[in-house]
């Protein structure tokens, strides 16, 4: 069982996973090193799903890979991508390695590559039906991605697509945490954070992970004391307004009120990320 999340910057793309695994017969939760894998220096694919189909899928996708992605638009890297993904699936099937029709995973894939006469940063999942879909702001993958899209819903106001790639890691890292602690059952482990940008991907160190942590615990804080704050000071959440009337009236104010805008899986005892 997995989460795989992805969230775009404005000059980059960060993704990151869980590194837990679960063989789902035996009731056994293992770790798993890396459910993240670049493709060169401007890819980063994850895989939810059974372990042994992504042993399968990672040296068709690096074979691949050395067919020139980088210098091809958005749209040939996409239909590459799905084409391979759906090969190795029909392979598996034909060679009666797995005993239903289509293995059930879903995959995730940030990268950068030309769309429109411009370099871009992109995130597109790839899910069982291989009916590819490109996400504009966030996406998440596995049996955790409903946690995936709640915890992304307390971060939206923050408008991630808008900022820097730097705070975009913060944002991911917040997420993926909060997603863990919601999704108790299949997921867990250390966190794994990429980093994509224009002709480079980097994973981040622990070191850094550890920096993350801080960050947020020091975020949670400053929330909480702006939230007391607020409800010690009634007054500062009330908007007021001059109200224009006629010379021989007085001059009133009127509030305003402010608006918010709302905007399992198995595989034949396979391990199952």
């Amino acid at each position: 069982m997995t989460i795989i999340a992805g969230l775009l910057a404005k000059d980059g793309v960060v993704i990151a996973a869980d590194s837990q695994a679960t063989d789902l017969q035996a009731g056994i939760r293992t770790s798993y090193d890396q459910k993240l894998c670049a493709l060169g220096n401007q890819y980063v694919w994850g895989l939810s799903g059974g372990v042994g189909l992504a042993q399968y899928l990672r040296p068709a996708l690096e074979q691949a890979h050395r067919g020139n992605w980088p210098q091809k638009p958005l749209l040939e890297v996409r239909t590459a991508i799905g084409t391979t993904i759906a090969t190795v699936r029909r392979g598996l099937v034909e060679k009666q390695l797995v005993s239903n029709a289509v293995p059930d995973a879903e995959a995730l894939v940030a990268g950068f590559s030309e769309a429109g006469g411009q370099t871009k940063p992109w995130l597109i999942e790839f899910p069982t039906d291989n009916m590819s879909q490109e996400h504009e702001r966030f996406c998440a993958v596995g049996s955790g991605k409903k946690a995936g899209y709640h915890a992304f819903e307390s971060i939206r106001h923050y408008n991630p697509a808008d900022r820097d790639v730097t705070l975009a890691t913060l944002f991911l890292y917040r997420i993926m945490v909060d997603a863990i602690r919601a999704e108790s059952q299949g997921v867990g482990g250390a966190i794994h954070l990429w980093v994509v940008t224009g002709g480079s991907c980097q994973q981040l160190p622990e070191a850094e992970l550890d920096g993350l942590q801080q960050l947020l615990e020091q975020w949670q804080e400053a929330e909480r004391k702006s939230l007391i704050g607020l409800i010690s000071a009634p007054e500062q959440i009330t908007t007021t307004t001059t109200v224009n009337t006629p010379a021989d009236a007085s001059v009133g104010e009127a509030p305003v009120a402010a608006g918010a805008q709302q905007g399992d899986r198995s595989s034949d005892a396979q391990q199952t990320r």
